[in-house]
């Protein structure tokens, strides 16, 4: 963007399942202090309540974790977080860019000058309550959200197959196993060579 009267702001698309339905609910926040309308989505303004650190910008794919917080939450918010799945959903960072002068998206040659920084899924959250005055009960909340990128959630990903014989007797349709596998008799001495204990060294 070749402009001296540019600010940048960040947009959040944060999906969350639904734990009644299992249907995504999407939730789109930003730092900005007005809300920001893109591609036809209304993104929230939180102006100072969204903190979020840096993103790491690599040449090469890898696993950066990022950290958001939310202060100031409702505490009517609390309890409805503490009811959602939210380890396990999407979040999408883009970096959006606007004219000083009409505070709206900047758009060159006819495209909005709004990047994609991040994609990646909550691994892990944490809820602070910090208490101002014991008399009024007046409590201030803070969600802190931590993200990881696709490559680290693939890294801690655990596939493969058991070896006992019922696991590695079971054909998936949708890995084209060949029938073969429902007889095979590979792994049917696992449990007794499990249980097993050698002498080796033994003399006769």
């Amino acid at each position: 963007v070749q402009s001296p009267a540019i600010e940048h702001g960040v947009l959040i698309d944060l999906s969350l399942p639904d734990p009644d339905t299992g249907d995504a609910i999407l939730y789109r926040i930003s730092n900005c202090y007005t809300n920001v309308v893109y591609a036809g989505n209304t993104y929230t303004a939180l102006g100072g309540f969204l903190q979020i650190n840096d993103i790491q910008g690599d040449l090469q794919s890898t696993k950066n974790d990022i950290t958001l917080g939310l202060s100031a939450i409702p505490a009517e918010y609390i309890e409805a977080i503490m009811g959602r799945e939210i380890k396990g959903g999407n979040i999408r960072i883009y970096r959006a860019f606007f004219d000083t002068a009409t505070q709206q998206i900047k758009n060159v040659s006819g495209t909005d000058q709004v990047f994609l920084r991040f994609d990646g899924y909550i691994t892990n959250f944490a809820i602070q309550e910090d208490v101002a005055s014991y008399q009024t009960a007046d409590v201030t909340h803070t969600i802190t959200v931590t993200a990881s990128s696709i490559l680290g959630v693939l890294e801690n990903r655990v596939s493969g197959r058991r070896t006992n014989t019922t696991s590695y007797q079971r054909q998936y349709g949708e890995a084209y196993i060949n029938s073969l596998i429902l007889t095979d008799p590979a792994m049917d001495r696992v449990v007794t060579l499990k249980a097993a204990t050698f002498d080796f060294g033994k003399e006769s």
